[in-house]
């Protein structure tokens, strides 16, 4: 599968996920929240943004194959942001 291939934690490793392949979601939950300064705190957007980005990843969507972890951050500031407009 594309996703839940890595271990470790570029978020605590300071590395860069290699180009071509795909963080695991854990990877990407933990990316975000310490970018936010909300690590170890429970979120229901970042919940529902990790779902759909599973979603995603199961239908084989190649929208992410080009992201780097910061595309990650926006991809869901996006989507929070989308949401709020309901």
């Amino acid at each position: 599968t594309k996703c839940g291939l890595r271990n470790s934690d570029p978020s605590k490793t300071g590395e860069k996920v290699n180009e071509g392949s795909t963080p695991s979601l854990e990877d990407i939950r933990l990316y975000i929240q310490k970018e936010l300064g909300r690590a170890g705190e429970q979120d229901s957007g970042l919940d529902a943004y990790i779902d759909s980005i599973q979603r995603d990843f199961a239908a084989g969507r190649d929208a992410y194959d080009d992201y780097e972890m910061d595309d990650y951050l926006e991809d869901f500031e996006n989507y929070i942001a989308d949401k709020m407009d309901y």
